[in-house]
């Protein structure tokens, strides 16, 4: 069933949330997930009863969890993005040189998504981690993103990100 005027399926929607609750949750039960999400027990079964079949879900023990299928996608992702190909090596040195903490960063639909990333045992630690959402401005890197971005491309990020009040700050090239 397709939903609202933008041609998004509803229970894929669903779905996603089902697993981005279980990443978040850890193990959890089906009525427990029924509740987070207001939806149905049944409906949250099913739902779950497809993805294990598929791999994606396992149960054990009335609980269910991500499964090992999902392991594959970071090697796939990555080596099919060709910043995280170019700048890997350039990381890597970094860190090497200064044993610090180094992150990729790429800019996708106007959010920051951390791709790489290597730690020292002298490294800060931070909650970012590989997959990680930032919002541009909110993070050293994604600043440096967007100072290299043409003003219109920024504009659209901050508008899109509702994040309005830095208009004021107005980023500019570099070369400005």
């Amino acid at each position: 069933m397709v939903s609202g005027s933008n041609n998004t399926v509803s229970s894929v929607q669903r779905a996603f949330k089902i697993l981005e609750t279980i990443r978040n949750q850890g193990d959890i039960s089906v009525t427990k997930l029924a509740q987070q999400l207001d939806v149905s027990k049944s409906t949250v079964h099913n739902h779950l009863k497809t993805m294990e079949e598929s791999g994606y879900i396992v149960k054990t023990d009335g609980s269910y969890r991500l499964g090992l299928r999902f392991l594959s996608f970071p090697d796939v992702l990555q080596k099919s993005n060709r910043l995280y190909q170019a700048a890997k090596d350039e990381v890597e040195e970094l860190v090497d040189r200064t044993n610090e903490r180094g992150q990729e960063l790429c800019e996708e639909n106007g959010s920051g998504v951390y791709i790489y990333q290597q730690k020292t045992n002298r490294s800060i630690t931070t909650d970012t981690k590989v997959g990680s959402k930032v919002s541009l401005h909110s993070s050293a890197i994604g600043k440096a993103l967007l100072a290299f971005q043409p003003q219109d491309k920024v504009d659209e990020i901050i508008d899109r990100d509702g994040s309005r009040p830095i208009r004021s700050i107005q980023l500019r090239h570099a070369t400005n």
